[in-house]
């Protein structure tokens, strides 16, 4: 996963869709990025094309129109949309919203590959997304019948919720997902969804309802937070036996950043009877929401969006070159092609006798000309449709004008026939198009002298005269020598760019005022200090609303995924705080051999803090002492105002005992170290250092 993979460019045209590149390759369907020909053609969406083998299945056709009954009503931010869906050569296919992203499944091995979790916050806020798209599923009302659908999506799970690279979360693949219009039954024994994310109920062959996809959701959750599989076995067997049971270990057991009440969120979530789950989704959803913004007040949606484009930065920048390709592909053939084929809609066909199901009408991928899936269709009562052939201009060619032949086949081998030829044909185009409002000949100006001029070259090469021209060939002598001033002017400018780029980049020696010779821009680039190499530490179990932490006693900035920068060969001191807790402190040396070291921050063990303050500004100088291991330097006076941390003592019943400290202290300018001492008494004391040194004064 850490390796960005780079996909052949496809730029082949599949209906009214060009296919750009691979995304998903699979033993039932692959799924290609694509841009719409036509009036959309500025939309990339994703191409879900069926395999050959499958698209001639009937039942697996009956199933295929089953899910787009299911998906294609069903707009809400949170859920994938599909636009349309079809067949074109044989295949059935789908188009659907093209989500530019991960799916969670991605975005879980990528932070076991920097031994990161989940952080809680952000775990929080996608499940939440995903059960409000759920909940609007579960809830869907046809439209047009008033009948509730009472969707199940049947397949929740880390591999079906998108996040893209803006933070938008989306769920997505209804294929086997149950409503109350689907004619295909689940037949014995078959189980539909992955193994590891079914509940308890369907094994039981209990009816199904939305609170299996909320179960459903709670493992995906509990998993996000452990970074590991809830239900693990060697064998499926064994994975069904674990799902049958249903004990459920409480995250926080497994990530010491889980707070108690999100430990009884997700549990009440997992619970095996779902009569002892939330009521529904929405419900689900709202404590859920309610924990996210109690705990971590500070979350903002964007944080999501910060996470995903630290994370996956490279996959970003690569597919950003990507989408820009995209862009500079000419469509004009593409769009020549669909053309054609709109001309012949036979082509494309739904075959009564292989393909005969009830449903709505499908979308043919050619153009505003629908398909009707039920019934008999031309094609196969034996008419053809859409064949005939007529020697007729198209819309495209008039806005384009009349093609000359310049052959001697046609106008024999006379310049002058020629001649004459174009300007009879010219002549003519302009009668037939003068209700076009783009004529190709224009009655004055400019345009039609150099078209006149360009004709006289391509038929008399070499020969072209003023006299020849007449008074139309002066106006191009006029022009020639307007070209010539433009082609001077050229030059110059040529020349201006060519000396200040030799002034820019070029050593060129220069005397000062002292006479003293030196060099352009020569001296800065000889005396330029190399820039330091950078290496990364990842610290595992960071949480950005819990930790602060110090690089060499300076609060340093940490992205969301854990990730410190540190310069290379030097030995770094790495500090972890986390409120009423010990402080963690460790060494950390990377070099050009190892430019990245993973440093899990450990459960670290309760303790209660005084604070050691300066009240105004009696001493400059420095302090230093030793704290957790750690040698410390600090500037006097103390610039924070709550002032440096010391660690009081507690007896084995939690009583607070005093705790005295010994520091070491320099005034500015002198050379001689003082020590002083000072006891912190109870929880959040402060003693002032301003006290303390006017005493020894």
């Amino acid at each position: 996963m850490g390796e960005v993979k780079k996909t052949k460019i496809i730029k082949e045209r599949f209906g009214r869709y060009l296919l750009l590149d691979h995304v998903v390759d699979g033993g039932m369907a692959k799924i290609c990025r694509a841009r719409t020909l036509g009036d959309k053609a500025d939309k990339i969406v994703a191409i879900k094309m069926i395999q050959p083998q499958y698209s001639d299945d009937a039942a697996f056709k009956t199933m295929f129109l089953d899910e787009i009954k299911v998906t294609f009503g069903l707009n809400h931010p949170n859920i994938a949309q599909t636009y349309d869906y079809g067949i074109y050569g044989g295949q059935l296919y789908t188009a659907m919203e093209y989500v530019d992203g991960k799916n969670l499944k991605q975005y879980l091995e990528k932070l076991q590959e920097k031994r990161f979790v989940f952080p809680v916050e952000i775990s929080v806020y996608i499940v939440s997304q995903v059960c409000q798209g759920l909940h609007y599923a579960h809830r869907h009302v046809d439209k047009l019948t008033g009948r509730a659908a009472k969707i199940i999506h049947r397949d929740v799970s880390p591999h079906n919720i998108m996040l893209t690279y803006d933070g938008a979360v989306k769920l997505i693949d209804f294929g086997i997902a149950k409503s109350v219009t689907n004619v295909d039954e689940t037949q014995t024994g078959t189980i539909k969804g992955k193994l590891s994310y079914i509940a308890p109920e369907y094994l039981d062959g209990k009816e199904l309802d939305g609170r299996y996809d909320e179960f459903s959701l709670g493992v995906t959750i509990w998993e996000m937070l452990c970074s590991r599989k809830l239900f693990a076995a060697s064998n499926d067997l064994a994975v069904l036996k674990l799902i049958q049971k249903c004990k459920i270990p409480p995250p926080s057991s497994i990530n010491p950043n889980v707070p108690k009440e999100l430990d009884e969120i997700i549990l009440k979530a997992l619970s095996k009877s779902p009569d002892n789950r939330y009521e529904d989704c929405d419900k689900f959803n709202r404590a859920l929401v309610k924990f996210l913004y109690s705990t971590y007040p500070d979350f903002n949606p964007t944080d999501l969006a910060q996470f995903a484009r630290e994370l996956f930065k490279e996959d970003i920048k690569v597919d950003r070159d990507r989408i820009l390709q995209f862009g500079q592909i000419d469509l004009k053939p593409f769009l020549k092609e669909l053309e054609r084929d709109q001309q012949t809609p036979d082509n494309i066909s739904f075959s009564p006798s292989s393909f005969e199901v009830s449903g709505p009408t499908a979308i043919s991928p050619l153009g505003d000309k629908k398909e009707i899936l039920q019934g008999e269709s031309e094609s196969a009562s034996g008419k053809p449709a859409g064949n005939d052939k007529k020697d007729k201009l198209t819309e495209a060619e008039k806005r384009r004008g009349p093609e000359f032949d310049f052959s001697d086949s046609q106008l024999g081998q006379d310049p002058e026939k020629k001649l004459a030829a174009i300007r009879r044909n010219k002549k003519e185009a302009k009668v037939e198009t003068s209700s076009d409002p783009t004529p190709l000949s224009v009655s004055s100006g400019n345009r039609k002298i150099a078209l006149e001029k360009k004709l006289r070259k391509e038929i008399f090469p070499g020969k072209m005269s003023s006299k020849a021209d007449g008074k139309e060939g002066g106006r191009g002598i006029k022009i020639e020598e307007m070209e010539k001033k433009a082609s001077f002017g050229k030059l110059v400018l040529m020349g201006i760019i060519v000396v200040l780029a030799i002034l820019l980049f070029v050593d060129i020696p220069m005397i000062n005022d002292s006479g003293i010779k030196r060099k352009v821009l020569g001296d800065a680039k000889n005396n330029a200090t190399p820039a330091p190499q950078i290496g990364k530490i990842n610290i595992t179990n960071y949480s950005s609303f819990k930790h602060k932490v110090f690089i060499n006693d300076v609060l340093s900035e940490v992205s969301l995924v854990g990730e410190v920068e540190v310069e290379l060969n030097k030995e770094v001191f790495l500090r972890v705080e986390e409120s009423e807790r010990e402080h963690f402190v460790t060494t950390v040396m990377l070099d050009s051999s190892a430019q990245q070291k993973n440093v899990e921050i450990p459960e670290m063990a309760p303790s209660s803090y005084g604070y050691l303050i300066t009240s105004r500004a009696c001493v400059n100088g420095q302090l230093f002492f030793e704290l957790f291991g750690e040698k410390r330097l600090v500037k006097l006076p103390i610039a924070s105002k709550e002032g440096i941390a010391f660690p009081i003592n507690r007896d084995s019943f939690g009583n607070v005992v005093p705790r005295t400290h010994n520091i070491k202290y320099r005034l500015a300018g002198d050379t001689i170290d003082r020590d002083i001492s000072f006891t912190i008494k109870r929880v959040a004391d402060q003693v002032d250092l301003c006290d303390l040194v006017s005493r020894r004064q």
